[in-house]
């Protein structure tokens, strides 16, 4: 909007003769107007300059995978507001569904939104089964669905790995890959964890003697007894009073009672029960118990 003032009658160079003239030129344009007031006139002009509108452009991601992020990126002006507040020229975006974004650039008083950006997020289905414990030498399925295509890593230890269900026999435990992809590359992984268990002993040593000196040397009463599935031992002294028990394999005794109390010099008595798979162990027998720790009496 031009205006003009201080006169009666008023005379654009467009022709109009109002104060004020609403003017939309397309170049820098030039107008003048008269002004007269009785018998005075006076001319004078007025230049608009014509500044470049935006010209806003965003580039929208190719694809999006879901649980992936892109970038859309908006050009053409001089700062920007997007629809999630970002006021950057480009924003990182991760949703979880499907979206639709927008921006606003601004340039010397002029604004220009974008349409709306859709964002699609190809998602991918995929199921993997299932963890499992076995003995070296055995095998067992491993299966994956959801998806038309699959690949398992690594592939030592399986009868095919391009199939949904392929046979594991792995020497040493692994954990096998299962990835789907699709037609735009977005890729989808699932895990199975197959564990070789410890062989079972074909029998197991049991010590005769133990010197809970403190010394630091043979100052504990314990069995190597491997890989176990069940286990428990009990020891008494001579009178046949408990002084010890534990459930467990990788126990260790150091001669002293439930109450704490370090046990007399002397010949125990245990009993000892344990099983591994099919495998069942019952042992009995004596540990002498030799010395007294440090610094007691």
């Amino acid at each position: 909007t031009l205006n003009a003032s201080g006169g009666g009658t008023y005379l654009w160079s467009n022709g109009n003769t109002t104060s004020s003239i609403v003017v939309s030129p397309l170049t820098n344009t030039t107008y003048t107007v008269q002004v007269t007031n009785g018998g005075c006139s006076r001319d004078t002009s007025i230049t608009v300059t014509v500044i470049n509108g935006i010209k806003l452009t965003v580039t929208p991601p190719q694809k999006l995978c879901a649980g992936g992020s892109d970038t859309l990126t908006a050009a053409g002006g001089c700062s920007y507001l997007w629809s999630n507040g970002d006021t950057t020229n480009f924003i990182i975006i991760s949703p979880g569904s499907n979206m639709v974004y927008s921006v606003t650039a601004s340039c010397n008083g002029c604004k220009d939104t974008s349409a709306a950006i859709p964002v699609t997020v190809y998602t991918l289905a995929l199921n993997a089964c299932c963890d499992t414990s076995m003995m070296q030498g055995d095998s067992a399925f491993i299966n994956a669905n959801g998806s038309s295509n699959y690949s398992w890593s690594p592939n030592y230890g399986l009868s095919c790995y391009t199939c949904p269900n392929p046979v594991a026999s792995p020497s040493v435990t692994t954990t096998y890959t299962v990835a789907t992809t699709d037609s735009l590359g977005c890729m989808l992984k699932r895990f199975v964890k197959i564990t070789i268990d410890t062989p079972c002993l074909a029998d197991f040593q049991v010590p005769n003697v133990f010197t809970p000196n403190g010394d630091g040397i043979n100052d504990v009463f314990q069995i190597n007894c491997g890989n176990t599935t069940s286990f428990s031992i009990q020891i008494f002294d001579r009178w046949g009073q408990e002084v010890f028990t534990s459930s467990l394999p990788k126990f260790s005794w150091d001669g002293r009672t439930p109450a704490g109390v370090m046990v007399p010099d002397g010949v125990y008595y245990y009993i000892l029960n344990a099983s591994c798979l099919s495998h069942t162990y019952q042992k009995h027998g004596f540990v002498q118990v030799i010395g007294e720790i440090k610094g007691q009496q």
